[in-house]
């Protein structure tokens, strides 16, 4: 903690105080008198303001949370702080009492009434303690604690109080969320705490919730919408036109490169139309932009429920109802997400699980159409799928599943309205592509007159750059800047123009800007501002290691490398500082420039590379790192080296700097971040990273029903051996496609290359996959030898989970050639698999539903849980295309069942699940639940009627059909 202005030793130290609160955290479990009773508090409403705030001084008295009322100058330092979050030592003296606080009246102060807290700059400071602050501010009233806070005696709040502000804000009667910001409502949460009880009208805490998480959604947006936003008038035309026109067009789509204002504008356009204003209510919206990782387009039906979430926070009448949906879906998308990741091994996504993720997904889109017209009407309502760019690079081959569910939705809801933006023309779904070019030379001008306003310049000089410059906005954001540094007088020449618009005929007009604007950086500085952007991190170590000698500077002393830092720092249009010792470069100017520097000098910026890689690999913090990371991938070093180096938290930071890698390292970084890249990129890659790159595309491609694509992809493999993983898949694309005798071609050669090794699990799986495309191929016995084989290999390898696959393999096929094989054998096999599969444990279950599924369909009549366990872990689907193949009688007695348990617990399913135009609320229509609310029910019925024996053979043919059903046959294309 720092002194006071006049320079003298500190009231108290931290240290000091943390062993005083220690102290009086012992004393105070000792037994104490009662506290005193509040004598004669002011009246707590507004009506407590004096009609002059100048002369208030703090009472003398009050009550306190002490045994004993504190002496009169402690209790005026406690009233004068009451509406402060924090507080330091010499704002406290900045301002003083008729009677000037002594060293011991604050020391006593702070260690008995306050507690050490962390500011937001990393600085020390005081806070009140929470029953403290109460007591005061139930003496004071909060008219009198407003008043305190203007008065002579106030201490000034710090520039960054937000919760004092909030505070004060709602004292004095505002109570409006509208357009505050995320930190404002965190403040206005806080401060609701403090101020309950005083007699004030404060808003609920759970809308001030809703009004934060709202506040997120749009931070992105609120951080590109800039004040400077000139012209595209026709573009935010036909951005009206599309969103307030009639129903049934495309999505609109627009893309355009980095930096020509693609964001600025829908950022403009968006918050114009749903903050809303006195004349316009606010359109409902939701934002989504895939820069968040959790919207992860593999999966469409979870982008929905995000919408949900988002509704749900602008509506209080669909709060309850999409939030439930929203739930419902979320369960839906973990069991399908578990299901899919079995895939990943010796299970295929089979059609009978593709049609129930369609089922359940036309479920949801439907209750959520008719909630939103049953609360708006035919009201628009806007969605935004932005950065579409990243959908592309991590999920191309899976957007056809997005573009069915956008269709979809549209259908069921017309007014729906649907904006993409990304830097790439959106090929995937079905939209209307816009381009999105440079502005006019009229906005151009307007743009670069109204970012020099502080300047005196010609219209003759905007005319010129605008005509050299183009109509790129951070071009003429950057021509501004070098603008601003040459200075009116230098302008105000001919020379200081001609200098100014020479270089500006060059073909890449950022980067020629940006080392105009060097001109003006201090000398020493210029090589760490230009041939320095080859690292992201700059600190006073990297300048002395890693930048100095290649960019000329030679060895430099740590002092100079520290003067050096601190003189960079101060350049805030180049550089900003991350955190405390770190910059790190503007983004979009390095992004232009890391091209040219390499195209310009590559030895010096493999040089570079090379120091880093050397300085970080001496290092080992986790950024040290995944910086070390950074810079070998930038030298495209070999998939083993990389393997050797990797962190398993470095990818997150790692996937910005995507296009900044040569192809052969995209496309390894990639393979770790299950991200897609193009063919042109996978052609440059080694061996290893084209493996992984190519098998996690085709399992994309498998689950999306595209075998013959995921053939075309893996067939290129001429290797011998191939990876387990490459022969896997290709034995499911060529089983997907029918050509089973290939698939067992291809079985055959993998299986006899692993026996050549030692035993593994790929040779398991391979076992197993090779039965499933047997089983389907009618080839049973064969189908019945290879899962026997697996069941072995398992047993010896200690695989519970893939033996459980292959027992219940064997069992299966034994009761679909009717009963052949050794009887013996087969109850001795059951025994088994019936105690294994008792070891299970829950999240067993939940990681496992393929596999729980088929142990219902074998040992249900035996294990009745696990009829349940399928039921809830798996979904069920009692009506609809998915149920064809099932007998009538079997599912009457599922629907049967699944509809009197939710009637007679709604908890389990929404009882008004059907609703009509005319808004009744009739009984659940068993088919419009979800796989996932069938499938909870029914577990509940097995549960609740175990002797139900109707019930439980019904649910065991369910599941015994389900199993039967090919395990490769989902071919969205035939």
């Amino acid at each position: 903690m720092s002194g006071s202005p006049s320079g003298r030793t500190p009231v108290v130290t931290a240290e000091d105080v943390r062993a005083r609160l220690a102290q009086r955290a012992s004393a105070r479990s000792a037994p104490s008198a009662p506290r005193p009773q509040p004598t004669a508090p002011e009246a707590s409403g507004a009506a407590a303001v004096p009609s002059s705030t100048r002369d208030v001084e703090p009472a003398a008295t009050g009550p306190t949370s002490d045994a004993a009322a504190p002496d009169p100058a402690r209790q005026r330092l406690r009233e004068r702080v009451a509406l402060l979050d924090y507080f330091t030592v010499d704002a406290l003296e900045g301002r003083t009492t008729r009677e000037t606080p002594r060293h011991k009246e604050i020391d006593g102060f702070i260690g008995a009434d306050c507690e050490l807290v962390t500011t937001r700059s990393g600085g020390g400071a005081w806070r009140l303690r929470p029953e403290v602050r109460a007591d005061v501010l139930r003496s004071l009233g909060p008219g009198r604690a407003v008043a305190l806070t203007t008065g002579r005696w106030a201490v000034a709040p710090a520039p960054d109080d937000v919760t004092h502000r909030m505070a004060v804000r709602l004292i004095q009667g505002d109570t409006t969320l509208r357009a505050l910001t995320p930190a404002e409502l965190t403040g206005i949460l806080k401060a609701a705490v403090w101020l309950e009880g005083l007699g004030l009208d404060l808003p609920a805490a759970a809308d001030v919730q809703s009004a934060l998480d709202l506040a997120n959604v749009l931070t992105p947006l609120r951080a590109v919408s800039t004040p400077d936003f000139v012209g595209r008038e026709e573009e935010l035309a036909q951005l009206e036109a599309h969103v307030m026109g009639g129903p049934g067009g495309l999505p609109l789509a627009l893309h355009g490169p980095g930096g020509v204002g693609k964001s600025t504008l829908l950022a403009t356009f968006v918050l114009d139309h749903i903050e809303g204003t006195d004349a316009r209510p606010p359109m409902p919206f939701a934002y989504l932009s895939f820069e968040q990782a959790e919207l992860d387009p593999e999966f469409p039906i979870g982008l929905i429920a995000e919408v949900c979430r988002q509704l749900a926070l602008q509506s209080t009448e669909l709060a309850g109802p999409l939030g439930e949906l929203r739930r419902e879906i979320v369960a839906v998308v973990e069991a399908e997400a578990a299901l899919q990741r079995e895939t990943s091994s010796s299970r295929g996504l089979g059609t009978k699980d593709a049609v129930r993720r369609h089922v359940d997904e036309d479920s949801f889109l439907m209750e959520l159409s008719q909630r939103l017209r049953r609360a708006w009407g035919s009201k628009p309502v806007l969605v935004v799928l932005d950065t579409f760019e990243v959908a592309q690079r991590r999920r191309r081959s899976t957007l056809g599943r997005l573009n069915r569910t956008l269709q979809s939705l549209q259908r069921q809801l017309p007014s729906l309205r649907v904006v993409v933006a990304g830097r790439a023309e959106v090929t995937e779904l079905q939209v209307e592509n816009r381009p999105l070019e440079g502005l006019d030379d009229t906005q151009a001008r307007q743009f670069l007159r109204r970012a020099v306003a502080d300047l005196a310049v010609t219209d003759a000089l905007v005319d010129s750059v605008v005509e050299q410059v183009w109509g790129n906005p951070l071009s003429l954001r950057l021509a501004a800047d070098l603008m601003r540094r040459e200075g009116p007088s230098v302008l105000a020449t001919k020379r200081g123009r001609r200098r100014l618009l020479f270089d500006l005929r060059a073909e890449q007009v950022q980067g020629v800007l940006y080392r105009r604007i060097l001109d003006h950086v201090a000398r020493p500085i210029r090589p760490l501002a230009n041939p320095g952007l080859v690292v992201r991190q700059i600190t006073r170590e990297v300048i002395s290691d890693v930048l100095a000698v290649p960019c000329g500077l030679g060895e430099l002393a740590p002092e100079r490398a520290a003067e050096l830092f601190e003189m960079l720092r101060g350049e805030v249009s180049l550089v900003t500082e991350s955190r405390p010792g770190v910059l790190v470069h503007r983004a979009d100017v390095r992004q232009e420039m890391l091209p040219l520097l390499d195209a310009e000098s590559p030895e010096r910026v493999a040089e570079i590379h090379h120091r880093a890689v050397a300085f970080y690999g001496a290092r080992s913090g986790t950024d040290d790192r995944i910086e070390g990371l950074y810079h070998r991938l930038m030298l495209g070093q070999a998939s083993s080296t990389l393997d050797a180096h990797w962190d398993r938290g470095a990818g997150p930071f790692l996937e910005p700097a995507m296009s900044e890698l040569p192809p052969s390292s995209r496309v390894y970084l990639a393979g770790k971040l299950r991200l897609e890249v193009d063919a042109a990129d996978l052609a440059e890659a080694d061996y290893t990273a084209w493996a992984r790159q190519a098998t996690k595309q085709a399992r994309s491609l498998l689950d999306s029903g595209r075998p013959a694509a995921a053939w075309d992809l893996l067939a290129a493999d001429d290797r011998r051996p191939r990876l387990v993983e490459v022969s896997r898949l290709r034995i499911e694309a060529l089983a997907t496609l029918g050509r089973h005798e290939e698939a067992m071609a291809e079985v055959d050669a993998a299986v006899s290359a692993a026996e050549e090794r030692p035993l593994s699990l790929d040779y398991i799986e391979l076992c197993i996959v090779g039965g499933r495309v047997a089983e389907d191929a009618g080839d049973l016995g064969r189908a019945a030898r290879l899962f026997v084989d697996a069941r072995e290999s398992a047993t010896d390898f200690g695989a519970r989970s893939a033996a459980l696959t292959a027992g219940v393999g064997v069992l299966r096929m034994v009761r679909r050639q009717g009963g052949l094989g050794s009887q013996s054998a087969t109850r001795r096999l059951r025994g088994e698999l019936i105690a294994e599969a008792a070891g299970l444990t829950e999240q067993d279950k939940a990681s496992h539903p393929g596999l729980v599924r088929e142990l219902a369909a074998e040992l249900g009549d035996a294990v009745p849980s696990l009829l349940a366990d399928a039921s809830l872990h798996v979904g069920v689907t009692s009506a609809g295309d998915d149920a064809s193949g099932h007998d009538a009688s079997t599912l009457d007695v599922i629907q049967a069942n699944i509809r009197r348990t939710i009637e007679s617990d709604p908890t389990i399913g929404p009882t008004d699940r059907d609703l009509d135009e005319d808004d009744e609320e009739t009984a659940p229509d068993v088919g419009d639940l979800s796989s996932a609310v069938q499938g909870h029910a029914l577990a509940e019925a097995v549960k609740a009627l175990p002797d139900d024996l109707d019930l439980r053979e019904s649910v065991k043919k369910y599941w015994q059909g389900e199993a039967d059903r090919p395990s490769f046959d989902y071919n969205a294309d035939s």
